[in-house]
């Protein structure tokens, strides 16, 4: 009885394709703003963490995604109640995309989705 040789198994490294972002939007509402970022989805998984920062008075969400890069302008300017602007930074080296989001400075809450195709940020206000 012949065996076949178990194609499937082995593993290959293919350099993974990154996730290209190459649309932002936002979606704004009375106490929340939603911004939208599509992108292409090759297999595998998107890694992201998130923190927030605060600089020089300067309200932060910055997100870092991998592997990812960014197709679109390098930054994105709003007028809204919630976000100033998104600055998008390129790390090649580490196959790293960070996207540092300017909030208004108030007080909110935020969360992060992916859906199919997009990552969505949603940053609610807290209302004090």
């Amino acid at each position: 009885e012949k065996k076949e040789p178990a194609k499937e198994k082995k593993e290959k490294k293919v350099t993974e394709r990154a996730f290209e972002i190459n649309k932002v939007s936002l979606i704004e509402a009375k106490n929340k703003a939603m911004i939208i970022m599509n992108m292409n989805a090759p297999k595998g998984n998107l890694e992201y963490k998130n923190r927030t920062e605060s600089v020089d008075g300067k309200q932060w969400i910055i997100l870092s995604l991998k592997p990812a890069v960014n197709k679109t302008k390098n930054l994105w300017k709003f007028k809204s109640a919630f976000i100033k602007e998104i600055h998008m930074e390129e790390d090649k080296a580490a196959g790293v995309l960070n996207i540092r989001i300017e909030t208004m400075g108030k007080q909110f809450t935020f969360d992060i989705n992916k859906i199919k195709d997009s990552l969505i940020i949603s940053i609610t206000a807290i209302n004090s």
